[in-house]
């Protein structure tokens, strides 16, 4: 029987060394109907390279959980900045 928490789980592991060891990382939020859903967390929200990241960990985990049929990897909402009314200082929105 498949148990896709705990080989995704696993295989997760696997793959995040390298983005923690560059202050970023990932985890697990969903597994639907095949479908893991996957958060970047960390400096990776702020990489420029985090497209190349994102693509790599999906291939990870395709390739090691060869159950899945897809990986969704999702950014967390960043706050927005928006001008005061004085325009001189910047709340958070």
């Amino acid at each position: 029987m498949f148990e896709p928490l705990d080989h995704i789980q696993g295989a997760l592991a696997d793959l995040l060394p390298a983005m923690v060891a560059d202050g970023g990382g990932a985890e697990l939020v969903s597994v639907e109907e095949g479908v893991a859903t996957v958060r970047l967390l960390g400096s990776c929200n702020f990489c420029p390279s985090r497209q190349l990241s994102a693509s790599a960990l999906k291939r990870g985990l395709l390739q090691r959980v060869t159950e899945l049929k897809d990986v969704n990897v999702v950014y967390p909402s960043l706050p927005t900045f928006v001008p005061s009314p004085s325009g001189n200082e910047r709340s958070p929105q």
